[in-house]
């Protein structure tokens, strides 16, 4: 059986308890079948034609890959998806369904094959939003709770190690995950944020 090992010496190196992190959109007016994370770095649009990605939507500054000399301890994942108009309110709940019920979340290094296959709804939020709100929406208040899967905890992520022990990314490494929609794209009705954590230590120069 083959594993993956992490080297010991880091002589020059600082583990540091700090996510990588990546944000897509899923649109509304065009919707897609799938979002791709840790492709598109600081700088590039979100989706084609859109808003620059900034530190708030990801901490990558390369393509698919850390840079040398930094070093990443992979330990699990957290999806983070809501609605960034959350004044429609009506078909919140029903979209969310879509995107979690009939997605699937993929995470590959190199370009080829997944090493991690699964639903979705399978992958926790983590910290979010909690509790209801009114909103006034087509002259008529409507109530509404912030909607989420699994506990709103920072512990609370899909553990990707083997037998404890983390997946180790080394610096040239390629990586990237993604959600797909096998059976055709959610039909939503809302421009959807998804953010992708990946839970680690990251090792990076002195």
């Amino acid at each position: 059986m083959i594993t993956r090992e992490r080297a010991e010496s880091r002589a020059a190196l600082r583990a540091l308890k700090n996510p990588l992190y990546d944000t897509g959109h899923i649109l509304a007016a065009a919707p897609t079948n799938r979002v791709n994370f840790f492709q598109a770095p600081q700088g590039n649009p979100i989706v084609a034609a859109g808003a620059l990605k900034t530190e708030a939507d990801t901490n990558l500054t390369q393509a698919g890959q850390l840079g040398r000399p930094q070093e990443f301890d992979l330990y699990g994942f957290q999806l983070e998806i809501f609605n960034t108009n959350c004044d429609d309110i009506p078909n919140t709940f029903a979209d969310l369904l879509l995107v979690y019920d009939t997605g699937v979340f993929e995470f590959f290094f190199g370009q080829q094959r997944p090493w991690l296959q699964l639903p979705v709804e399978e992958i926790p939020n983590g910290p979010a939003f909690e509790g209801c709100y009114a909103t006034a929406d087509n002259a008529a208040t409507t109530g509404a709770a912030f909607l989420k899967s699994g506990e709103g905890a920072a512990d609370a992520y899909y553990n990707f190690t083997i037998g404890k022990k983390p997946i180790p990314i080394a610096s040239a490494e390629n990586f990237s995950a993604r959600l797909d929609w096998p059976s055709g794209a959610p039909t939503t009705t809302n421009l959807y944020r998804a953010t992708c954590y990946m839970k680690g230590i990251l090792y990076a120069a002195l």
